[in-house]
Order: C-alpha cells, then structure tokens, then sequence
C-alpha cells in the first residue's frame, strides 16, 4: 500500500482522476514489472541464500553491483516503458521527465528486493533488516509525496517513488557492516 498508493491518491486529489490513472500508467509499464520480477527471484533467492555458501555467493555478487549497472537496468526499464507507450499506450502523454524518475525507481525497486531477499533468508535478524529496508522505502515514498507532488506534480510523485526506494537503500547500505555470515 505504501508503494502503490501514495502517489495514486495523492495526484488524484491534488489534480485529477485522470493524472491518477496516468501515473497508474507509468508504474506499471516500470515499478510494477520490477515488482513482479522480485517476486520471481524471491521464490529462487531466497532457497540459494539461505546457507553459508549461498550468503557469501549472494553478497559476492551485490558487491560487484556498480552505479552502472543500476543506469543500465534504470535504462532497460525506461525503453523497455517508451515501447509499451509507443505500441499500445499512445492516449497516454509521453513525457521524459516522468518516465525517467519511473525507470529509475523500477531499477531501485529490483535492487531493493533482490537484497532484501538475501538479508531474509539469512536469519531472524536479517529479516528484520529486510523488513526495516521494506518499511523505509514505503514510508519514504509516502513522505515524499507528500512533499513534493503538492508542488510538481506528477514529477514529484514519479521522483518520490525514486527517493522511496533509494531511502530503503540507504536503510540497506547502513545496515551491511553489520552482516555476519557464518563460514
């Protein structure tokens, strides 16, 4: 609810219902394929990281993760949105300054889950973490749409989705030095 709703809500009763439904538009063609994507990797993340080996594999591979990588996934999401617009979705108004605070909260959003999915499956506390992380990033959207989207607009709930997630992030970030994983 904290993902999906405060941005909806918020643009429908500052603005309209239709501003509402074209930020539905653009959160499924982005934040909502990333969602779903988490979804999928949980149910094969969560078994594989759930040992030793598998936590040590799985912090492996996040640590090589670099801001080029998110551009990148940010990147992939963005196209892979303007196609989707393009083909099937022309009603809905094209703008870059929507779409690309979308495409980067969806590649935030993949990041996010496929690290809370390694702190759960460690141990107890690590869900806790996960459910920190999750928590933050829901509070944060929700907070940041209401900051910003009274003054831009759509743009501010495209860019609070963004601060959301990069808040649950950060939550992550200060969290990671105290991960001990078994040998």
């Amino acid at each position: 609810a904290l993902v999906q709703a405060p941005g909806r809500i918020t643009l429908f009763h500052l603005d309209s219902a239709k501003a509402a439904g074209i930020y539905s538009a653009y959160f499924m063609a982005t934040a909502q394929i990333a969602l779903a994507i988490v979804n999928m990797i949980h149910a094969v993340l969560i078994p594989l990281s759930s040992r030793a080996q598998g936590q040590r594999n799985a912090w492996k591979a996040l640590k090589s993760v670099t801001p080029g990588h998110i551009a990148a996934l940010a990147a992939g999401f963005g196209l892979a949105a303007w196609l989707a617009f393009f083909f099937m979705g022309r009603s809905y108004p094209m703008r870059w300054v929507w779409l690309i605070p979308f495409a980067v909260s969806a590649a935030f959003i993949l990041l996010h889950g496929v690290i809370a999915a390694v702190f759960a499956a460690r141990d107890l506390r690590g869900l806790y973490i996960s459910i920190g992380g999750s928590l933050t990033a829901g509070l944060g959207n929700f907070l940041f749409n209401l900051l910003l989207t009274p003054t831009w607009g759509m743009t501010g709930a495209a860019i609070s989705l963004s601060l959301g997630y990069g808040a649950g992030l950060v939550w992550y970030a200060f969290n990671y030095p105290k991960v001990e994983v078994a040998s």
